[in-house]
């Protein structure tokens, strides 16, 4: 039979390492981060644009948690800020005028053709 420890008395060290970023690392970031924001601008997304490379380094080694966008909690119900009604009087159509006043023919306004009349005299 083995023993087992609890967890408060485990001798493993579970600190996270920190990062000892060197110089051409840091250049390398700093390239990366400029390359993230000039596609972000070309594919419109600027709410994930980062505005300091300490930022994006963050980003890259995971110590910024974005919000997990599956998540219900993280859903607003859309309602928009202007009144979208349309604020105008309606007219009456011709064609339910025409019917009110007994004018409507099914035909068109003239079911007779007419000839043109010439002014010249033979």
């Amino acid at each position: 039979m083995t023993m087992h420890l609890d967890n408060r008395f485990s001798t493993i060290n579970t600190r996270k390492q920190t990062v000892k970023i060197t110089k051409a690392k840091q250049q390398e970031f700093v390239e990366r981060w400029r390359a993230h924001n000039k596609s972000c601008k070309r594919n419109n997304q600027h709410s994930l644009m980062y505005d300091t490379v300490e930022d994006y380094i963050d980003y890259c080694y995971g110590k910024i948690k974005l919000a997990d966008p599956r998540d219900y909690r993280n859903f607003t119900t859309y309602r928009p800020k202007v009144d979208t009604w349309r604020q105008s009087k309606e007219y009456p159509s011709l064609m339910e005028e025409s019917i009110k006043n007994g004018t409507f023919h099914k035909m068109g306004h003239n079911t007779s053709k007419k000839e043109p009349q010439s002014t010249q005299a033979h």
